[in-house]
């Protein structure tokens, strides 16, 4: 029941994408693509199970119904069983908004990642929508993590801040595009100079990150 999709070729470097709130939308699929292009198979999954924060009237209160504990971290459970049938040996972990969140609480609960890269990273969420703690989250993160804030982002997670200091503990690093709104490496207007220009930086921020770690 749970939706994937699938890129590349199996193998001992994987790639989990781990998406917005939005379902496969804007350039995700393209994403992956292009992870797979540079020799990663790659496994996007969709926990929310085809539903989006589209039309909520209440999205915090929407994502809360999705916690780690029970739904996230199964599915997980059941992407790293894949893989090593697959042959891959080194899991990176590439998620949007929601999905740092997610491979953020992965790694301090135990799972494999070897590396980590998250485009306007919510980790906040694990106050905002679960009532927890996101500095102790960010301390128990065992991979260093790449965050890519946009200027909107929270202050913790851009270079400097207080989550973004702790990931560093474990080789992580942050780097900001302060004219960028959330979800432009995804969904922003490639029209737009300005957008197209950052999103192809973070892409290959995000390609040399996991060049480096995987």
């Amino acid at each position: 029941d749970l939706p994937v999709y699938v890129a590349g070729q199996p193998g001992p470097k994987a790639v989990v994408v781990l998406p917005e709130i939005f379902g496969f939308a804007g350039r995700l699929k393209g994403i992956c693509d292009t992870l797979a292009d540079e020799g990663y198979f790659v496994v996007m999954i969709d926990s929310f199970r085809g539903d989006s924060a589209v039309g909520k009237a209440n999205p915090l209160e929407w994502i809360a119904k999705t916690p780690f504990d029970t739904v996230v971290g199964p599915d997980l459970k059941r992407v790293f069983s894949y893989l090593e049938t697959q042959g891959a040996s080194s899991v990176g972990a590439l998620g949007f908004c929601w999905g740092a969140w997610a491979f953020c609480k992965a790694s301090a609960a135990g799972f494999p990642f070897k590396a980590g890269a998250g485009a306007h990273p919510r980790i906040g969420l694990e106050a905002a929508a679960f009532g927890g703690d996101e500095v102790a989250l960010a301390r128990g993160v065992a991979m260093p993590v790449l965050l890519l804030p946009a200027g909107n982002d929270g202050p913790a997670v851009k270079p400097g801040g207080q989550v973004a200091a702790l990931l560093a503990v474990a080789g992580g690093s942050s780097h900001e595009y302060p004219g960028m709104a959330r979800g432009w490496v995804t969904r922003g207007d490639l029209r737009d100079a300005a957008v197209k220009r950052d999103a192809e930086d973070a892409m290959r921020r995000i390609l040399a990150h996991f060049k480096a770690h995987l």
